[in-house]
């Protein structure tokens, strides 16, 4: 990027559609830029980059970082405390972004979402949904995702007949099953930050030996926790046929991004019971993540 003609850089950085995990990779490109072409770049050039820097979506610290950079426009930084203070304070219907087609309204929309992609490498890899959700995207030691109130587990049994339901998205291998009733279900909601397009997932069987092992079951997913799409249907599935076995399967076919998934047990497992037996889940495919910078408000608390 250092090498190409400043009007085709700064036509990239004004992309809404730019393919970033967050705007403060935008400020650090264009300082890298500069950094490499200073000795031909005027300072009406240099203020041209940083106009593509839409700074009211930084937090507070990446703010505070931009502050300290000589070369950035003070006016730029007045216009987006300005920006995260209305945001912060003004009330919701008096806090519109500008219709016109400014260089102001541009910085005050947020780009469009950016998908990371989670890809299957086996059976309870550091590649999936939770283990990124439960490491904060790699940044922290893991955790499991629902005990640190990531993702919220409900099931249809208001009691597990055995285990915790939160221990689904755990990296551990433990007994865990709902009541022996008809049509059993396990939900996850990823939160209203989160969505994602799965192409991949993986369950462990829930017991440590192989009764009453999944046979019959639906995956599903949901934006409302009200109408659910069948994203794969399994019949007589004998993969889970083992002390806490996994198996994986691939979702063919699903573009649509969900918050919520549920797996539904639709005939009798195993050992002819109705047990839903699980003690791990894994999904993989395109996670969509509101970005941390929209949300932190403008004076740190």
């Amino acid at each position: 990027l250092n090498s190409l003609p400043l009007p085709i850089v700064i036509r990239i950085m004004k992309q809404n559609n730019l393919a970033v995990s967050s705007e403060y990779v935008v400020y650090k490109t264009v300082c890298s830029y500069i950094d490499s072409n200073n000795s031909h770049l005027s300072s009406s050039d240099i203020g041209n980059l940083f106009e593509t820097v839409r700074f009211p979506w930084l937090n507070y610290q990446q703010l505070t970082e931009t502050e300290e950079n000589p070369l950035v426009p003070r006016h730029l930084l007045t216009e987006a405390l300005f920006m995260r203070l209305k945001q912060h304070e003004a009330p919701i219907k008096d806090n519109k972004r500008d219709v016109e087609d400014t260089p102001q309204s541009l910085r005050a929309t947020p780009r469009a979402a950016y998908a990371i992609s989670l890809e299957y490498h086996s059976d309870f890899d550091e590649h999936g949904l939770f283990y990124y959700i439960g490491t904060n995207g790699g940044s922290e030691e893991w955790g499991n995702p629902a005990h640190r109130g990531r993702v919220r587990i409900t099931c249809s049994s208001q009691v597990m007949e055995k285990g915790n339901v939160v221990d689904l998205v755990g990296r551990t291998s433990t007994e865990c099953w709902t009541m022996d009733v008809p049509a059993s279900w396990i939900m996850i909601n990823l939160g209203s930050s989160r969505s994602l397009v799965p192409n991949h997932y993986t369950l462990r069987h829930g017991g440590n030996s192989k009764a009453d092992g999944l046979r019959n079951w639906t995956l599903q997913g949901s934006n409302d926790a009200k109408n659910w799409t069948v994203l794969i249907r399994h019949i007589n599935d004998t993969s889970l046929n083992g002390h806490f076995a996994s198996s994986s399967w691939s979702i063919p076919n699903c573009t649509q991004a969900y918050r919520y998934f549920r797996l539904l047990q639709t005939g009798r497992n195993s050992s002819n019971h109705n047990f839903l037996s699980l003690s791990g889940m894994e999904f993989y495919g395109d996670l969509y993540e509101t970005r941390k910078e929209q949300s932190p408000p403008f004076i740190p608390q």
